[in-house]
This record gives structure tokens, C-alpha cells and sequence, in this order.
């Protein structure tokens, strides 16, 4: 069975702020298979944040029309979510 853990952050890994998740994604990292890491910021301030090598860095973007909003209701549906 695959372990997966979506973490949802607003700025984690890209900024300075949630100091606290680096921490708890060294331990977290060795209990699940895959982790996806979804931030809602792309700004990068030029620190190096710990990113564990099982996982993986999206950026969610929030400033989606609402037709692209509704273009993804779909994606709410499927197995992964």
C-alpha cells in the first residue's frame, strides 16, 4: 500500500515563513512513500529549505479565473485526491 501525504502550505519551502514544517517534515518524511508538497507561493527569497527526496513541490496558483476554477472540479473526483 502506498503511503502518500499531501501538505497543503502557504509558503513552505519557497519562503522564510512556517519554520516549524521543515521540522516536521524530517520526521514525517519517514513514515510516507511520497510526499506532495502544494504552496501557494512562488516567490523565492534565496534560502535553501529542506525538501525531503521522496517529495515533490507544486506551486497553486490562487488567482485562477472562476472558469478555470470550474475547469478543475474534475481533479476533486479522482482517486489520488
Amino acid at each position: 500500500m502506498n503511503k502518500l501525504l499531501v501538505l497543503f502550505t502557504s509558503c513552505y519551502p519557497n519562503t522564510n515563513g512556517e519554520v516549524f514544517v521543515e521540522n516536521e517534515i524530517r520526521i514525517l518524511e519517514r513514515y510516507f512513500e511520497k510526499i506532495l508538497i502544494i504552496c501557494s507561493t512562488d516567490k523565492k527569497v534565496g534560502i535553501d529549505r529542506y525538501i525531503p527526496k521522496n517529495a515533490e513541490v507544486y506551486v497553486f496558483k490562487d488567482d485562477l479565473s472562476f472558469f478555470q476554477k470550474v475547469l478543475g472540479i474534475p481533479f476533486l473526483f479522482k482517486r489520488i485526491f
